[in-house]
């Protein structure tokens, strides 16, 4: 019912915007938008309902902000992957995204009489950093990467603690609440991310598989059914995935040697090794009663949990490693070459030409003994809301961010999780499930967002090196983490804001 909701109130604004703007435009994605709308999964028009349910609004009062610009530092559109493009659009273009972005900053401007205006930069931490030392109020909220940029502003104490922003609810459903719970330290809250932004679901790691291979060898038979259905019983684990990858794995020229041209059942980059440790329900660093972070892996589980997967991604008769997923995997998974590509949701645009079918699952369980999917998000493409302190009027900044946030829950969060993603992109509406599972489990890493102890250069270290057992290497850390965490906690105990 939510998603129908959605659905609805998604098309009825594109068709407002569109018939407004262009008939082009309205031609390319309202009668998409009207389909998704009326056909649910396994569904029929009839389907699509009313409801009684208010809508919910932002708690800002009658205000009027005067023409006010709100001016919001990104990473601009400088990387074809982690680019801008939920926070202003200047006009309707057809893309979904796009027009939904156009659409929620038209209708709240003209409401509440401000603009959005979106400078984008190659290095905004430094911009940033060089308007905040000359004590600038320039920017109204920072949009950027959360990895070494915002966290550096942060230490600092160039960033507001949201939990003292009276006007930010930040209980309301707009707001990411796994986000909110992973970022605090020592209670205190410096960035968030929500249905204001995108980039977040597009840095959500998932599994995508090659769907024709799997019929073409009968896998449905081997593990007794389809992987949609092994997920959805909670039996979707990385011993299944390594049965699935063993079956496809072919030398294709019978050289006896394992290259590029030939079939895998995997294709992995070093990352997945941490990525895959989180969807065992574990992190490198956990908080204790007090918010202070402490390592937290180096434990007879968690080594199991990183021996494996470390075992499991260096195993070249049906993994192969790649260095650069443009130039390497995603080729050859458009090549039909490859079972499984375990990625980022920001991934799947660049699949759409594919000559095949493909699916998307969330990453595996480690077995069926766990409470169910994780899925970690990266911290390098996440970006966040952050208000610089530089801010004089911090209760205009939080009331225009309450107000774009709680619009893009109606919105923008439908454009992208219900058509740009389940319907336009994905070539099957087995994935929509799979979907929903994959940003609705979403987890942050503190080992890989703060690096203490070099965490981070451990485990891949590990992975390049293929050395499963990781417990010599993290207790030589334990003490370097220890004291970085205890100095990142003192400098952010001594921001009074």
């Amino acid at each position: 019912m939510k998603r129908v909701l959605s659905l609805l109130l998604v098309c009825l604004m594109l068709i407002t915007v569109f018939c407004a703007c262009g008939e082009t435009a309205q031609s390319e994605v309202t009668t998409e938008a009207l389909a998704t709308a009326a056909i649910t999964e396994g569904g029929t028009e009839t389907d699509v309902v009313t409801t009684d349910t208010e809508r919910l609004t932002p708690d800002v009062g009658d205000v009027n902000f005067g023409g006010h610009v709100f001016r919001v530092l990104t990473r601009g559109t400088s990387s074809s992957t982690w680019y801008s493009r939920d926070i202003y659009a200047d006009t309707v273009t057809g893309d979904i995204i796009n027009d939904a972005v156009f659409s929620r900053n038209s209708a709240m401007e003209q409401k509440y009489n401000f603009k959005v205006e979106e400078v984008g930069s190659k290095t905004p931490a430094d911009d940033a950093l060089k308007a905040l030392s000359g004590g600038e109020d320039i920017y109204d909220m920072f949009c950027f990467k959360v990895q070494a940029d915002i966290t550096s502003l942060l230490l600092k104490g160039y960033l507001r603690n949201l939990n003292n922003v009276e006007a930010m609810d930040l209980d309301r459903p707009y707001y990411d609440q796994n986000s909110r719970a992973a970022f605090t330290i020592s209670k205190k809250l410096y960035l968030v991310t929500g249905d204001l932004l995108t980039m977040d679901n597009d840095a959500t790691r998932c599994v995508m598989f090659n769907k024709n291979m799997f019929t073409e060898f009968n896998i449905e038979g081997i593990i007794g059914g389809t992987l949609y259905e092994k997920m959805q019983d909670k039996k979707w684990t990385l011993d299944m995935l390594t049965t699935c990858a063993k079956t496809v794995s072919k030398d294709l020229n019978g050289n006896g040697v394992w290259e590029i041209t030939d079939q895998y059942g995997m294709v992995s980059e070093q990352f997945n090794v941490l990525a895959l440790y989180n969807a065992s329900g574990r992190l490198t660093y956990e908080k204790d009663s007090d918010d202070v972070p402490y390592l937290a892996c180096n434990t007879e589980d968690g080594l199991a949990v990183f021996s494996k997967v470390i075992t499991l991604l260096n195993d070249s008769s049906y993994c192969r490693h790649y260095s650069n997923a443009y130039n390497e995997a995603i080729p050859q998974f458009k090549e039909g070459l490859v079972l499984f590509y375990p990625a980022q949701l920001a991934d799947v645009p660049l699949l759409r030409e594919m000559d095949f079918d493909f699916g998307i699952l969330p990453l595996p369980m480690y077995d069926e003994n766990q409470d169910g999917y994780h899925s970690p998000v990266t911290t390098y493409g996440c970006n966040c809301i952050a208000i610089p302190t530089s801010v004089q009027d911090v209760d205009r900044a939080a009331k225009i961010i309450e107000i774009l946030s709680c619009e893009s829950m109606y919105v923008l969060t439908p454009a992208y999780y219900e058509l740009n993603l389940k319907y336009k992109l994905a070539r099957d509406m087995e994935s929509s499930p799979s979907i929903d599972v994959i940003l609705g489990t979403a987890v942050f890493d503190l080992g890989y967002m703060w690096k203490w102890g070099g965490i981070y250069s451990v485990i891949t270290n590990a992975f390049n090196n293929n050395t499963p057992d990781l417990s010599s290497q993290l207790k030589s850390i334990e003490k370097l983490a220890k004291n970085e965490i205890k100095k990142n906690v003192a400098d952010i105990e001594a921001i009074v804001n």
